[in-house]
């Protein structure tokens, strides 16, 4: 059996309905700013004058006390549901700090993500889905890979093409790139895969493959 790593934050969480509305109701943004997006809301804060600190202190106000209006992206429950009643181990590994930067409610964005993650019942205590201890965080990216390379992934997927040609990455983990809104990796060598159900081909297709060769 197989097992599946799986990047968190952008990856299963989509939270790109959720900058707009949330920076307007902490207000960040202006009333009727007309932003549609994640990208669009960085891009605009980015050219006004302490756009980094406003953007930063979005960021955490939207993984941290908002993260609830975020959703799943599309297919990525079944996703898991479909690898674990199969028998394969699914972990989890996300890359964010335990809480955001300039905010002042102090939230702690791992027990947030917890939190989101038991209420779409991704976490739960049936049989057959995520444990507490299929979820891992860390602080930085580097501690990310070294933890992906304990577990012994044979796959790992997220959104974030720097992430899967870090040159840390560890050897012999098969890199699944879920493209549909890294930002700015037009040309990355990576395959791109826009949904979950590309990653399901693909997860399958290697599976099958590593059978053949095995």
């Amino acid at each position: 059996m197989a097992h599946i790593g799986l990047d968190l934050d952008n990856t299963i969480i989509d939270y790109d309905a959720a900058f707009p509305r949330v920076g307007e109701a902490v207000g960040i943004l202006s009333p009727g700013h007309g932003l549609t997006g994640k990208a669009a809301v960085k891009a605009h804060l980015l050219t006004l004058d302490g756009g980094t600190a406003s953007w930063m202190r979005l960021q955490g106000r939207v993984y941290g006390s908002f993260i609830g209006v975020a959703v799943p992206f599309e297919g990525a429950a079944a996703f898991i549901e479909d690898m674990l009643a199969r028998g394969h181990r699914v972990t989890i590994v996300s890359h964010k700090t335990r809480f955001g930067h300039f905010d002042e409610t102090r939230t702690c964005l791992w027990d947030a993500a917890r939190s989101w993650l038991r209420e779409h019942r991704l976490i739960t205590d049936a049989p057959g889905g995520l444990r507490d201890e299929d979820v891992v965080f860390t602080e930085t990216r580097e501690e990310k890979l070294r933890r992906i390379a304990r577990l012994s992934c044979d796959i790992f997927v997220d959104d974030l093409s720097v992430v899967l040609l870090h040159p840390d990455f560890p050897d012999g983990v098969k890199r699944l790139w879920f493209a549909g809104r890294d930002e700015g990796a037009a040309s990355s060598p990576l395959e791109p895969h826009g949904n979950w159900a590309d990653i399901a081909s693909a997860v399958e297709c290697y599976l099958s493959e590593q059978k053949l060769s095995s």
